[in-house]
């Protein structure tokens, strides 16, 4: 994943994401369904906003950089943030110097 198709994906979504693999904070209902593969409530809860038109650079920065114990149905994004059974991420310091933290997590939103 660029630099440039990362940035593609709004900041606030950019802060959720990383706030939910790192701290396994709740994520709204569209980034709840896109996790979560149910593509039906993806499109209705994310149709017309500027988030859904980076639903693939959201799966993809999932594929690319998060554990896979965080995210692929409903009961992995449960679990996740119930904060049982599977430790922290620990991938997401891969792709951080590609990334570069959301300025909202560095100004501590």
């Amino acid at each position: 994943m660029t630099e440039n198709e990362y940035r593609k994906i709004p900041e606030a979504v950019r802060v959720s994401m990383f706030l939910y693999v790192e701290e396994r904070r709740p994520i709204g209902s569209f980034l709840t369904a896109v996790l979560s593969n149910n593509l039906k409530d993806a499109v209705a809860q994310g149709y017309g906003d500027p988030a859904f038109d980076a639903v693939a650079q959201i799966v993809r920065w999932f594929h690319n950089y998060a554990s896979s114990y965080c995210w692929g149905n409903r009961e992995k994004v449960d679990v996740w943030l119930d904060g049982k059974d599977y430790p922290r991420c620990g991938d997401l310091d891969r792709g951080i110097s590609l990334l570069e933290l959301p300025e909202a997590v560095t100004r501590g939103a």
